[in-house]
């Protein structure tokens, strides 16, 4: 472990020369994910002395400022550490300080882009307690210095707050007087099944959608589009459905190996290590990361899989922690591919005894949750659909529409069939899903709130629903007899009442 004492960290610090690359191509991909539209319209229809010219010098303009911007933003940064507080001073125009008490900062989540790796400089993603507004990041310190600020941090934590200065240290690095565990790890073998199992249907529609959207953006700018009328479209269907077919294949087999390599690319030399008390994760190729999370932060386990990772028998684990924001993707710790054997496996180093959820007494919820999604969700909005489009088209779209019944039917027939929770003096454990099934579990003790809901249908037939809140999100369990909802809401608060374990 790097000697804190080279650093003095009491004296106005800067960060690294290199930060100001990252901010000057910061700004520069904000600039094109701007005016990315307005860009291709340039380059491809340009005419001079047209109005194309003044958003060409526009963004000119805001591309030299931005470089002047990065400059000072550098130069009027500096940070330093004095009686347990971290304290940071920023701004251009105008000049803004941070107090961060120590004793609040939760991790220190180093990360290292391209530019990071080739000037040995980290990003340090500064994870505080509360509100989200007090996380901070350093675009770049140097290695040594990010490792020192970090193992001075903890260390003065572990003095503020009472607790096992391992515990804190092992959070995030390793110490050569405690064995670090290897849990597991994915080769470029494995990420490439993962990244052929992902949801591409939700990946085509997100595509479809964007090309309507970068379409209207391109008209925006001024580009000619008269080429796409409606003349040309009913050509390209009226020259054989093999065309359409071709080119839907084409479309989902580069989706299918895009997401595979974006996978690759985002969780490269994957390695989950067990480390005191908690986890230590490293992926990442060109945007290499560095996350850790002790184990009384983590609010719930879910894992998930879909029809395709059921043929390769791997789920998605997601180890969520406590944030201010509901299923914030900074506070969960994700991994993409793991048997079931490696889930109970984390399962029995998180919850010890507890991780038996497998013996639990299953309980199913009420039909009625069966026959309010086949009447209200699978067939009454569908045929109103339908006879408003045979009403205003007078066209027989609508029997395509009517095709969505018997799948929306069987869709909320296999949801019903799914859902089961089951709990014991420790755990409460769910599972739900339609095309994917989901697990969810959450200790007792870090439940924060319950409420029981009732909606006019469900009052009348006696049911209700339990939302249970924990710093991380919520789930909720439909539709049970109201009598039950009472007695596992009583339950459950009793339990959290009577157990004294630290939960953030």
């Amino acid at each position: 472990m790097l000697d804190v004492e080279n650093f003095d960290f009491s004296i106005k610090t800067k960060q690294s020369p290199v930060a100001i690359i990252l901010l000057i191509w910061k700004y520069f991909i904000n600039i094109i994910r701007q005016f990315w539209p307005a860009l291709i319209a340039l380059f491809i229809g340009r005419r001079s002395g047209s109005i194309s010219d003044l958003v060409l010098l526009a963004i000119i303009v805001v591309a030299v400022s931005s470089l002047f911007f990065a400059i000072a933003f550098y130069l009027r940064f500096s940070f330093k550490i004095i009686h347990d507080e971290l304290l940071i001073e920023k701004g251009v125009f105008k000049k803004t300080k941070l107090n961060i008490p120590i004793e609040r900062i939760q991790t220190l989540n180093f990360e290292q882009g391209i530019i990071h790796q080739v000037f040995n400089v980290v990003k340090i993603d500064v994870d505080t307690a509360g509100s989200a507004k007090n996380e901070f990041t350093f675009n770049a310190l140097e290695k040594d210095k990010a490792e020192a600020l970090r193992n001075l941090v903890l260390e003065r934590k572990s003095i503020l707050s009472n607790e096992d200065p391992n515990s804190l240290l092992d959070e995030v690095v390793e110490k050569e007087t405690y064995p670090v565990q290897k849990v597991f790890s994915l080769n470029l073998k494995e990420l490439f099944i993962i990244g052929l199992t992902q949801n591409h249907l939700r990946t085509l529609v997100l595509l479809f959608f964007f090309c309507l959207w970068g379409f209207g953006e391109l008209q925006d700018a001024g580009l000619n589009v008269d080429f796409i009328n409606k003349e040309n479209a009913e050509l390209i269907l009226n020259s054989g459905i093999l065309i359409i077919f071709g080119l839907t294949i084409f479309l989902l087999m580069f989706i299918i190996i895009g997401t595979a390599i974006r996978t690759i690319l985002k969780f490269y030399d994957y390695k989950m290590f067990r480390v005191a008390s908690g986890f230590k994760i490293q992926s990442g190729l060109f945007n290499r990361r560095e996350n850790a999370v002790l184990d009384y932060k983590i609010q719930q386990i879910n894992w998930v899989n879909n029809p395709l990772k059921r043929l390769f028998k791997i789920h998605q684990l997601q180890l969520k922690q406590a944030s201010s924001i509901e299923v914030s993707s900074k506070k969960s710790i994700k991994i993409p591919g793991i048997s079931i054997d490696k889930i109970n496996e984390v399962l029995n180093f998180v919850l010890g005894q507890q991780a038996d959820y497998n013996e639990f007494v299953q309980h199913k919820i009420e039909k009625a949750y069966l026959v309010r999604m086949i009447m209200y969700y699978s067939i009454f909005p569908w045929i109103a659909i339908s006879i408003g489009l045979w009403y205003f088209t007078e066209e027989a779209y609508f029997y395509f529409i009517l095709f969505m019944i018997p799948y929306m039917i069987i869709s909320s027939i296999v949801s019903f069939k799914k859902w089961t929770f089951g709990f014991n003096n420790r755990i409460l454990y769910t599972h739900n899903g339609v095309f994917e099934n989901k697990n969810n579990i959450i200790q007792l003790h870090k439940i924060q709130n319950i409420k029981i809901k009732q909606s006019p249908y469900q009052w009348k037939r006696n049911l209700a629903s339990l939302r249970i809140y924990t710093a991380a999100g919520s789930i909720e369990i439909p539709y049970l007899k109201y009598e039950h909802a009472i007695k596992i809401n009583d339950f459950l608060l009793y339990k959290v009442e009577l157990n004294s374990e630290k939960w953030y």
